[in-house]
This record gives C-alpha cells, sequence and structure tokens, in this order.
C-alpha cells in the first residue's frame, strides 16, 4: 500500500505545485506563483535525477527532499495566510 501512496503523492505533487504556479499567477500574487514554481521544479528534478541518475540507492533520499520542498511551502503559504488575516487590507 505504501508504494502506491508513495507514487501517487509524489508524481502528483510537482502537477499540483504547477497549477498553484497558474492560479498564484492569474490572481496577481506574483511572487508565491515564483516561489511555488520553484517548488514544483524541485521536486520534479529530484524525481527526474532519481531515474535518471540513480545519486542514492532507494527511495527514501528523494521523497524526505520533496517532503520537504512540500513542507516548505506549506510553512510559507500559512503564513502568508496568517499575516494577511492579521491585517486584511494589504
Amino acid at each position: 500500500m505504501h508504494l502506491y501512496a508513495s507514487v501517487a503523492f509524489f508524481a502528483i505533487f510537482p502537477l499540483a505545485m504547477f497549477l498553484m504556479t497558474a492560479s498564484f499567477v492569474l490572481s496577481s500574487k506574483h511572487r508565491m506563483a515564483l516561489f511555488t514554481f520553484a517548488i514544483a521544479v524541485f521536486a520534479a528534478v529530484v524525481w527526474v535525477a532519481e531515474f535518471l541518475v540513480h545519486y542514492v540507492p532507494g527511495v527514501s533520499i528523494p521523497e524526505t527532499l520533496s517532503a520537504l520542498a512540500a513542507c516548505l511551502w506549506v510553512v510559507v503559504l500559512s503564513f502568508n495566510m496568517l499575516r494577511k488575516s492579521a491585517n486584511p487590507n494589504t
């Protein structure tokens, strides 16, 4: 079961981030769009490099790097939302 869930998450995550990038661009949130795009590219490159170069045995390192990128994105988005809720006029 872990294999299916892991493959689904790590394949869909970069795609979802590319879609979120488009959403941020359309809503004129260009800094968040750029950050989201960078996270998506990083998460995708980690896996492309693993399949092309096999820089580590197994998939735990690419999984960890992708998960950390996702966590970083969530933290940044959360702080932005918190700041916006504290000062709704900005």
